[in-house]
């Protein structure tokens, strides 16, 4: 809606070629549009061209001949066991603590933290169902579903996080009372003074503020997924568990993109080599 049709949108489908693909990308690029979104929209456009040729509607799909994007690869600098401890330790605000414990430690996405409602939170379960996200969409907040089944998933959660929750939600009962018509329920963990869905830029600086508090390096908000990942597999959590936990689709995804920070493969290592040089 707001890239593909109002470019391609009068153009009869048949007549549609990769100029107009490559035409589409450089328009995106040149409105601001990131690499990661560009791409989006050329799978979006692809999935589009490849339902119509099953309808027989195209003979072949240009979007497959068209340039390709490539993204950038970001360095990624997860915390440390020591920093996640510092982190939670100075996290100021009951809000802030649960969101900061949802993001460190239970890797959830910035869309699944922000849409998270308390009917998804067992209390006696001591678990949180993720399922969906809110995204904000023509400028409205909607709640939507995950991108695959696998991103749906059950999280145990630990006693110290689940006092956090709790504690946050008798402060947001309390707040409701105050605010008394003026606030709007949408059911929410996390919200703002009146109960509206927090804005990502909004919860992007809350998060880079409790990182300054805590005298801790600013990292992306992302960074913290990858902390989450790291953390567990330098505890000995199975691969295959992490991939669950995270809600990835394939354990190559969770290998690559989300442990390679961690040691523990590596460790000894320096030990063996000591001993080989020294012919032990």
């Amino acid at each position: 809606n707001v890239h593909i049709i109002p470019a391609l949108g009068s153009i009869k489908l048949q007549a549609i070629t990769k100029n107009h693909v490559n035409a589409l990308m450089l328009q995106m690029r040149e409105k601001g549009q990131s690499a990661r979104s560009q791409q989006q929209a050329r799978a979006v456009l692809s999935a589009a061209f490849e339902s119509a040729m099953e309808d027989d509607l195209v003979a072949s799909n240009p979007v497959t001949k068209s340039r390709t994007i490539t993204l950038d690869t970001a360095q990624i600098h997860p915390l440390s066991l020591v920093e996640v401890q510092t982190l939670l330790a100075k996290t100021m605000g009951l809000q802030m603590q649960a969101r900061v414990r949802m993001a460190v430690l239970y890797a959830m996405r910035q869309g699944e933290a922000l849409g998270l409602q308390w009917k998804d939170v067992d209390f006696n379960k001591k678990t949180v169902f993720i399922w969906q996200q809110v995204q904000k969409i023509e400028g409205v907040y909607e709640f939507v579903k995950l991108k695959s089944e696998d991103s749906s998933r059950t999280l145990e959660i630990d006693d110290e996080t689940l006092a956090a929750l709790k504690a946050h939600k008798v402060q947001q009962n309390m707040d409701r009372l105050a605010m008394g018509d003026r606030w709007e329920d949408h059911d929410l963990v996390f919200t703002t003074s009146i109960g509206k869905p927090i804005d990502c830029k909004t919860d992007y600086r809350q998060w880079h503020r409790a990182l300054a508090n805590a005298a801790l390096p600013i990292k992306r908000l992302h960074d913290a997924r990858h902390t989450a990942a790291t953390l567990l597999f330098d505890q000995g959590l199975d691969i295959e568990v992490i991939r669950r936990f995270m809600g990835h689709s394939s354990v190559l995804l969770t290998s690559k993109t989300y442990v390679h920070h961690s040691a523990r493969q590596l460790r000894g290592a320096a030990e063996i080599i000591r001993k080989m040089t020294l012919g032990a």
